[in-house]
């Protein structure tokens, strides 16, 4: 069998140098990194409802080096959704989704919308005080949707209550559903990137291997010492064990929910928690409605379309920092 390796002699727009433009190679690497460092963590967590936390501390303050590989594991996931964030940005303000690239804007949105999945499942097995509440007002949130939230809520817990069901439930999703299907997505992009390009082309060229390929391994080196260097600062620290007769005073998910915590906390639930599905709906589909609508209003009404995505990026700017101040 003659294996094609003719790619490995491409060259590439010289545009792929600014590392704003070549961001989509990094979430990849920490695809990787995740992989591996939770791959590691499984040596030692044990996914019960009782013994959660337990081997957590045990990782974070008696395994030697644990700190390290858990501070790897989250911020490494922070870095991995910040990044396919930023890059969702770049394609957006330089318009990279257009025809003939509609779907792979489509699979760069579900990786996203898989990465948040994977951020709110691993937050939830620390099982401390946080990861509890935080758990239980996350399907609060599910639950409070017309007609299928109760049987949502349910499934996800496993029952009307926080239990081992839900440990299982979410530990299953974490390490091997939402892996599988990230690692599909990745795939599927990747190839669609292959068969339709990037959008920015330029007249000077350089090769894949060695140049892009010593490029992406120097910005993962730059990103394992960066990671490193955060969790020796800051190492990842461990709050009180889940108590559910003891409600913490103060409860915030993860950063990149603020945008929609924001949002929830200045309308109603049971209305609010609607918006995010209408606009999940609009962004995945984005490209077509633009297409849509330029065929219908020209370029004005393209304008106005863009001007309001723009403004929503805008809001999660805001949001995740005025969050992240107060």
């Amino acid at each position: 069998m003659k294996i094609d390796l003719e790619f490995l002699n491409e060259e590439l727009p010289e545009t792929l140098k600014d590392f704003f433009y070549a961001l989509g190679g990094t979430p990849l690497f920490l695809f990787f990194l995740q992989v591996f460092t939770g791959v590691l963590l499984l040596i030692y967590y044990i996914p019960s409802y009782e013994s959660a936390y337990e081997s957590v501390y045990r990782i974070t303050y008696t395994i030697p080096m644990g700190w390290w590989i858990r501070g790897l594991h989250r911020y490494g996931a922070t870095l991995f959704i910040f990044t396919i964030f930023l890059h969702n940005i770049r394609v957006f303000v330089t318009r990279a989704y257009s025809s003939p690239r509609e779907f792979t804007w489509v699979t760069g949105g579900i990786l996203l919308m898989l990465s948040l999945g994977a951020g709110f499942t691993g937050y939830s097995l620390i099982n401390d005080q946080l990861s509890y509440w935080a758990t239980k007002v996350g399907t609060e949130i599910a639950g409070s949707l017309p007609l299928v939230g109760h049987w949502l809520s349910v499934l996800i817990k496993g029952g009307e209550r926080i239990s081992q069901f839900t440990i299982s439930r979410l530990f299953t999703l974490h390490i091997f559903i939402i892996p599988l299907l990230l690692a599909l997505f990745i795939a599927v992009h990747i190839f669609l990137v292959r068969r339709y390009g990037v959008s920015l082309e330029s007249e000077r060229k350089y090769p894949l291997i060695p140049e892009h390929l010593y490029l992406e391994i120097s910005i993962f080196i730059f990103l394992l010492t960066f990671i490193t260097l955060i969790s020796a600062i800051f190492p990842p620290e461990l709050g009180e064990k889940a108590n559910p007769w003891k409600t913490p005073s103060h409860i915030k998910p993860e950063w990149y929910f603020y945008p929609l915590y924001l949002f929830l906390k200045l309308v109603p639930l049971k209305v609010g928690v609607l918006f995010p599905i209408f606009f999940l709906f609009i962004f995945l589909l984005y490209p077509f409605i633009e297409e849509g609508c330029e065929r219908l209003t020209g370029r004005r009404g393209v304008l106005l379309l863009r001007t309001a995505g723009v403004l929503l990026y805008i809001y999660f700017v805001v949001a995740i920092i005025r969050e992240s101040i107060y």
